[in-house]
């Protein structure tokens, strides 16, 4: 007979699958993992099904031309200016200034009232998003003070990257209608200064297909075609191209740097603007308004948030969004009754446990209806508050029943343990991937999850960087991460070449 601890286990685990087969309808939902979805999670045959008619002539793909650029010959012809005056150019606003747009984005980091601008808001007064800790204020809001346009100065952006994200194209058969993620990253010029008052911006574009079909990508093609050839061109074309893709768009396309990219791209994948952020306090900024009277707080975490650009007639706002694919990490313990979703969210994750089971650091994978994630993702820890995103340290309280439950969904023969189906989930969340599972091992003998710059625990939490830059074959470019260089990239080159050319090199899945 069974012990009764062991038998209560075992009937809680068993109401547990019941709830996520009785919930299986959110695991079919399409996923909006940033990082992670589309055909970069198909196999091979897969994404070469994707295209009817393969190039014949031989594919060339160099991943530092064609996939992730950051050659200072290219990236000076792009500008934080240009991107901002085209959003409010596209916006129609006869009012709407980029100084404006750029100052209600930030004020979203304060609360309301404190410095009354014309275009401000939504603040952050009620410190929840989506029902979850949403910090405020935050030093970022602190760049409504500075000019981020204009000549070179500490306030202002520099572009230092721009990312061909196709292995994020929506599978078709699916419903999907877009042809991945176009990105281009800045970093604010004071963090070369210092590395403790940092500021990165992503926009990270979605792309629709002009010809979806519901079958294949073949409406896709033109704009691969034209990233692979790039390898070939030398650096001062490779750069005109780009700048004239970004703003202008290829035939049939439109460009890049459109409002509805960033935001209301198709109905499946809406693209979003990131920050990532670690501003130091700066001794203009309000005293902390949460402890009147006191002096300024802190430097606080390193944090990321996401936003979505909403056009409303001719009124163009940043409005804060939760971060895909980033529950906090108390979900996963079932003995904290303080959070209402986590019976909801556990049961779910069991759904996702087949998922972040497969083989292949490119490969596993979580998708988490929005209405489990957070509003942003604190990249520091173990200690509060960077334990809200300690996906281990949460996993560690939880009783035996989730544990037992999450065994039980493991495929046979994987060799993984329930601890590390959760640190595949953690690398999933912005903090995980940037810095939380940096060096953590990720089991069934895929080895240890690939680093950002800088070495642990004193990382500089991104996969580039303004300061410290390489030679390349076209002169200085911009530093990129391990993770990038020796993982991720690879694998991007491999779903371009299975949908070019219907090729599969040794390396590739």
């Amino acid at each position: 007979m069974q012990p009764l601890l062991t038998r209560i286990a075992t009937v809680v685990a068993l109401a547990l699958l019941l709830a996520a087969g009785a919930g299986g309808s959110k695991a079919a939902e399409p996923s909006q993992n940033p990082e992670r979805r589309g055909i970069g999670l198909l196999d091979h045959k897969a994404v070469k099904r994707l295209l009817t008619t393969p190039r014949t002539a031989s594919v060339h793909i160099d991943e530092r031309k064609s996939i992730f650029v950051t050659d200072y010959e290219v990236l000076r012809l792009f500008s934080f200016d240009e991107v901002m005056e085209q959003l409010v150019r596209q916006s129609g606003s006869h009012a709407l200034t980029r100084e404006q747009l750029f100052e209600q984005w930030f004020d979203s980091a304060n609360p309301i009232g404190l410095f009354s601008l014309p275009f401000s808001g939504p603040n952050c007064d009620s410190g929840l998003l989506n029902g979850f800790p949403y910090t405020c204020p935050r030093d970022e809001g602190q760049l409504v003070l500075f000019d981020p346009f204009g000549p070179s100065t500490p306030a202002t952006y520099t572009p230092i990257a721009l990312s061909n994200r196709f292995d994020l194209a929506g599978d078709p058969t699916q419903g999907d209608t877009d042809c991945g993620e176009y990105r281009i990253v800045f970093e604010r010029n004071s963090g070369a200064i210092n590395p403790a008052n940092r500021s990165l911006i992503i926009f990270e574009a979605v792309l629709p297909n002009p010809q979806p079909d519901g079958r294949t990508l073949n409406g896709c093609l033109k704009v691969q075609d034209f990233w692979e050839d790039l390898s070939r061109k030398p650096v001062d074309v490779r750069a005109r191209l780009l700048h004239d893709f970004y703003f202008k768009g290829l035939a049939g396309y439109e460009p890049v740097v459109k409002i509805s990219h960033y935001g209301s791209a198709t109905p499946k994948s809406k693209g979003q603007v990131r920050t990532n952020e670690f501003m130091a306090p700066d001794p203009s900024f309000p005293p902390d308004v949460t402890a009147p009277g006191a002096p300024a707080a802190p430097h606080q975490p390193w944090m990321l948030r996401e936003f979505h650009l909403v056009l409303n007639g001719s009124s163009l706002r940043f409005e804060p969004v939760t971060v895909k694919t980033n529950p906090i990490a108390a979900l996963l313990n079932d003995s904290d009754p303080t959070q209402s979703a986590g019976p909801a969210f556990r049961s779910h994750f069991l759904t996702q446990v087949a998922a972040l089971a497969r083989p292949g650091l490119d490969t596993f994978s979580m998708t988490v209806p929005d209405t489990f994630n957070s509003g942003q993702s604190s990249e520091q820890g173990p200690n509060p508050p960077g334990a809200e995103m300690d996906y281990a340290a949460a996993f560690g309280n939880a009783t035996s029943a989730f544990v037992s439950a999450i065994q039980g969904q493991i495929p046979p023969g994987s060799g993984l343990q329930p601890k590390d189906i959760v640190n595949r989930a953690a690398t999933q969340t912005c903090a995980g991937c940037h810095h939380l599972s940096g060096g953590v091992d990720m089991g069934g003998g895929q080895g240890a999850w690939p680093l950002t710059l800088g070495p642990v625990p004193a990382a500089l939490f991104t996969h580039e960087q303004l300061v410290d830059p390489d030679i390349g074959p076209d002169g200085p470019r911009y530093k990129i991460s391990p993770a990038l260089e020796n993982v991720f990239l690879p694998h991007r080159k491999c779903v371009m070449q299975a949908f070019l050319q219907h090729a599969q090199s040794a390396n590739c899945p």
